[in-house]
């Protein structure tokens, strides 16, 4: 290790880390299930309007065979996030911290807010479940649901003890309620229509088949997904208040009722040449595998296939074409009449409550990658103030900017406009955390070379649909046929 008996020397522009000990990680799988919540918190932030409104949409125009596009979306972004919880888990730090470590300085702190603030700030996942909110409720209409919606988020995390366990606590609800509205609905159209599983299942594996009429948009919307952008980032925050590995050294963000935690100006990093900390680093990395694979990987899959399947079989098969989104109304009020009221209005409110999550859960990470800016690009100035004082000051600006923009958000237009974003963003950060983890972490702990290769070859792909997108969509060069 590259470090004297106090401190690791790591990155280029910032202070070293402390040395700590490595706190113990649970050996069992009930104990990993007591530590679960960081990548449930992703998958359900990205499960959201990808399946709400594209994947429903692909189904009812019957593009069954670009499925398996999103097969090796779900499989390279757990290997992505298994390569960001080595960042975090060793070094206490998240991985926009670590983005910060390289050169020049301050420069990928900045770029990292803005391509993270212009990602999030449109409400459209808000609105998205305000229009749904009021079909339901027959009250109010989507500008004053998406207003109610949005500044409910700063009132409850001020009242939270934590920020992040009232995070869990709402995500984990939403999670629950929207399985089970999708297990009912899957249950109902599989029994209708046995034969349209096996065709929408088939589409998921028929690698390398591009139908003919498929955009270039539409096939860089399922590269990106699940989740895209930095929602994907967005693991290490969790592992970090969760406190997973060195993370336990890291105060949390306490509503504004309760007093600050302590939030150091560095990480720590545990001496990876003890056997003893080195095998529980590595639990650590198993723990995170497996919640990536259980939630990301397959709740993912799960959700994806059922919107695909409603959208051939109850859609597509009865001739109906709405806009995109109109279509989980179009497929509720299918359900309803095949299962009565109850069907129809528990499927819609699931919908509406999983696009609320979403949107909720951009405004803390929009707030904590701002504070994080601060905090430790300008700590002389920053610290004055607690962390905590520039999280909720940050979330109120976000909110402030983000309430005009209503009356301006289309949901699904806005929602495939953000799939270039998703992808060059990708292409820039895949290739990062593979070098920083490579460069920086101690040997015993470096990442394996063939999931480097894998996330270097997969930031190329979405670098190469990047560059088809801007051609296609700006410069209007037909690219597929």
């Amino acid at each position: 290790m590259k470090n004297s008996e106090e401190v690791y020397k790591i990155g280029d522009v910032k202070p070293p880390l402390p040395i700590k000990p490595m706190p113990e990680a649970p050996w069992t799988l009930w104990g990993w299930f007591k530590k679960f919540g960081p990548a449930l918190i992703v998958t359900s932030l990205g499960i959201s309007g990808f399946e709400a409104m594209q994947a429903p949409l692909s189904g009812s125009t019957a593009l069954l065979q670009i499925s398996w596009i999103y097969t090796l979306g779900c499989t390279f972004a757990v290997l992505a996030a298994y390569e960001i919880a080595r960042w975090t888990i060793a070094t206490g730090e998240d991985i926009f911290q670590g983005f910060a470590r390289l050169k020049p300085k301050h420069f990928w702190a900045i770029i990292w807010f803005l391509i993270n603030t212009l990602m999030w700030v449109w409400p459209v996942w808000m609105g998205a479940a305000a229009t749904n909110m009021a079909r339901l409720l027959g009250v109010g209409d989507r500008i004053i649901w998406t207003i109610v919606g949005i500044w409910l988020v700063p009132i409850l995390y001020a009242l939270a003890r934590y920020v992040y366990n009232l995070m869990e606590w709402i995500f984990k609800i939403v999670m629950v309620t929207t399985t089970i509205a999708t297990l009912y609905a899957a249950i109902v159209i599989i029994g209708s229509f046995p034969s349209d599983t096996i065709e929408v299942l088939k589409g998921f594996f028929s690698f390398g088949v591009i139908p003919s009429g498929v955009s270039i948009a539409v096939l860089t919307g399922y590269l990106v997904q699940p989740g895209g952008g930095t929602i994907n980032l967005y693991y290490s925050f969790y592992l970090r208040e969760k406190g997973i590995g060195m993370n336990k050294y890291i105060g949390k963000v306490t509503g504004l009722f309760y007093s600050p935690e302590e939030v150091p100006e560095t990480g720590f990093m545990f001496n990876a040449k003890d056997e003893k900390e080195r095998k529980s680093f590595k639990n650590w990395m198993r723990y995170a595998l497996f919640e990536n694979i259980l939630t990301l990987w397959l709740l993912s899959m799960f959700f994806t296939f059922v919107y695909i399947l409603a959208g051939y079989s109850i859609l597509w098969r009865a001739g109906i074409k709405l806009p995109s989104g109109e279509i989980p109304l179009g497929i509720a009020e299918s359900l309803g009449k095949m299962v009565g009221p109850i069907g129809y209005s528990f499927f819609l409110f699931s919908v509406a409550f999983s696009l609320f999550d979403t949107q909720f859960g951009f405004y803390d990470a929009m707030a904590k990658v701002a504070a994080d800016t601060l905090w430790y690009e300008w700590p002389s100035y920053a610290r004055k103030k607690s962390y905590r004082f520039w999280y909720f000051l940050l979330l109120l600006i976000m909110v402030a900017i983000s309430t005009p923009l209503i009356w301006l958000a289309q949901p699904y237009i806005m929602w495939l406009f953000l799939q270039v974003f998703l992808a060059a963003s990708a292409a820039i950060y895949l290739p990062l955390i593979v070098y920083m983890n490579n460069k920086y972490l101690p040997e015993e702990i470096k990442p394996n070379k063939i999931i480097s290769a894998l996330l270097i070859i997969w930031g190329i792909v979405n670098l190469i649909f990047t560059i088809l997108w801007i051609s296609e969509n700006v410069f209007k060069i037909k690219i597929l046929s």
